[in-house]
């Protein structure tokens, strides 16, 4: 668990004076730290960046008595955590009032999963908002506590209101609210049992550091990465032999994992778990990998899991399950496997020339952006930059941007805007090798991490200059220095196939229509993914997900 400033969203209900709310950071302390919001809050709003702020806050992993359980009472918890922190140190931000909180019995978790921006450095708008609905809940919440009114019957949407004795109990003060949920999840007819009562862990007779993983071996090495095998091992002497396939929990990563045949434990990070008779370790090892338990940063998560309830149908019913899950798995495998090995090609016929780039298009390098000048996304033109080539929706065609420039500022840095159809990708240091192509879809220019091919129309087509590029790995034009960069002319030296537009055209469209069966399976994906769900969702006895659209 971590304490971060996510407190810009939350001005309008917490940085006012009458409420005296204190913003606590997490770490081993006997009394509270003594910045108040109220001291701020006679400034301009809190802002992410905020330096009084992030010199005040910390992260730790548990809070101590005795002020934990005796004087908190409001906890947020935001799972897209969109700003950047200090030692990555998390999405949570606790709130306390010193009028409330000795009088109240209870903590009140909420989780915010939206705030109406996207998650990308310009923090667009999106539609989906959840701040509305918290605002709203943590007011009542709080008008309750005031009004000295029971909030036993209190149910928000976005949170759960759990008691301080509950939280103590344990002894070590998690604050993570889906621990403490219970009712909902309690109404199938199946009997629940703690994952702790259904498994017993193995310990290896040896682990392998890191540095002795081998690339080769007769034997995987498993360890808590989202890898299913971390490395080779021929050391017969460190392996465990599993009488049943095994499940492995990342202690720290929460990845699930099943192993069936000898392996050996890489470093610390996991436990392996074997089931006792009355649970099937496939049926565990899909319902961890569909339910996963939800991550509290990088800290251990065993204790966590051992109290973690699941529902235990009959034996063969668990086997029918699994088998139902596979299956579906299975078009899921398929359907990625197509997405990720799909790579457009274009024949080429011996009759048609060649000819060098710069015959049929300019190579065009980019220019210096500014610090001074980055930031801005309401200008004419976008200014690119590599890492603007990941954003989604970006995956073919560049249709978003991070920054933007006026007519002005481009002639103040000498730079010139690049036609609709120029194909850009990076030009140096590592990015090279991920093999990026990307078509512009309105004039813009782009920064001298990148370098673009303006295709003459009437000779060569922007899409399948684009298509041809596909195929070909950019680390044939960069240089052998460190780190690797593009020379232009070696780019405008490079020869093309140059069909006649008309071949062109229908290259493109052929590869188009392909495009849109590979795509297909996207969309194969989410609604077989949800059939996973749907099967797990009648074991817990809840109410099973719509089915997707046609």
């Amino acid at each position: 668990m971590a304490i971060a400033p996510a407190l810009a969203s939350f001005d309008p209900l917490i940085a006012t004076p009458e409420r005296r709310l204190e913003l606590l950071r997490n770490r081993s302390l006997d009394r509270p730290p003594d910045l108040q919001v109220d001291q701020l809050a006679q400034r301009r709003p809190l802002t992410l960046n905020d330096p009084q702020l992030l010199g005040t806050i910390s992260h730790g992993a548990f809070l101590p008595p005795p002020w934990q359980a005796a004087t908190w009472w409001l906890f947020l918890h935001r799972k897209n955590a969109p700003f950047s922190f200090p030692h990555d140190s998390g999405r949570d931000l606790l709130i306390l009032d010193k009028s409330l909180a000795r009088q109240a019995q209870t903590i009140a978790f909420f989780k915010i999963d939206n705030d109406g921006f996207g998650l990308g450095a310009q923090r667009r708008e999106i539609e989906k908002n959840d701040l509305p609905q918290a605002r709203a809940e943590i007011a009542e919440y709080l008008r309750r506590l005031r009004a000295r009114e029971s909030v036993e019957d209190f149910q928000p949407a976005l949170g759960l209101v759990v008691p301080k004795e509950k939280i103590a109990a344990t002894g070590d003060y998690n604050l993570s609210g889906e621990r403490y949920r219970e009712g909902a999840a309690q109404s199938t007819h199946f009997p629940w049992r703690t994952i702790e009562s259904l498994v017993e862990t193995i310990t290896p007779p040896a682990k392998i550091q890191k540095t002795a993983f081998g690339q080769v071996g007769r034997f995987p090495i498993i360890d808590q990465s989202q890898d299913d095998i971390a490395g080779w091992t021929d050391d017969e002497s460190t392996l465990i032999r599993p009488i049943k396939p095994l499940v492995i929990f990342g202690d720290h990563t929460c990845a699930v994992k099943i192993v069936y045949k000898p392996f050996a434990q890489g470093a610390d990070g996991i436990k392996i778990l074997q089931t006792i008779d009355a649970l099937d370790p496939r049926f565990l090892f899909q319902v961890l990998r569909a339910r996963p338990l939800e991550s509290d940063g990088y800290q251990r998560h065993y204790s966590k899991l051992k109290e973690h309830q699941i529902p235990l149908p009959p034996l063969e019913m668990q086997k029918e399950i699994v088998a139902e899950i596979v299956g579906y798995q299975q078009v899921i495998d398929g359907a990625r496997g197509v997405l990720d090995n799909y790579r457009p090609h274009i024949p080429v016929h011996p009759d048609w020339p060649t000819v060098p780039i710069k015959q049929v298009a300019a190579v065009e390098s980019g220019y210096g952006f500014p610090l001074d000048y980055q930031g801005k996304t309401d200008e004419e033109i976008p200014f690119l930059k590599v890492s603007d080539m990941n954003l989604p929706g970006n995956e073919t065609r560049i249709v978003c941007w991070n920054n933007t420039v006026s007519r002005e500022v481009l002639r103040e840095l000498k730079a010139r805007a690049f036609p609709v159809g120029t194909v850009i990708f990076p030009k140096i240091g590592a990015a090279i090798a991920t093999n990026k192509k990307r078509i512009l879809t309105r004039d813009s220019t782009y920064d001298n991490n990148v370098m673009g091919i303006v295709p003459d129309t009437e000779r060569l087509l922007p899409d399948f200059l684009h298509t041809y590029l596909l195929a070909f790995d950019l680390s044939r034009w960069a240089s052998e220095s460190q780190p690797p960069s593009m020379r232009k002319t070696t780019v405008e030296a490079h020869e093309i196939p140059l069909p006649a537009l008309a071949t062109q055209q229908a290259i493109v469209a052929e590869i188009e229509a392909e495009q849109a069966l590979v795509a297909a399976n996207r969309q194969l994906i989410a609604r077989f993914e949800k059939k996973i769900h749907a099967t797990l969702a009648r074991v817990w006895g809840e109410d099973e997900p719509a089915p997707a659209e046609a």
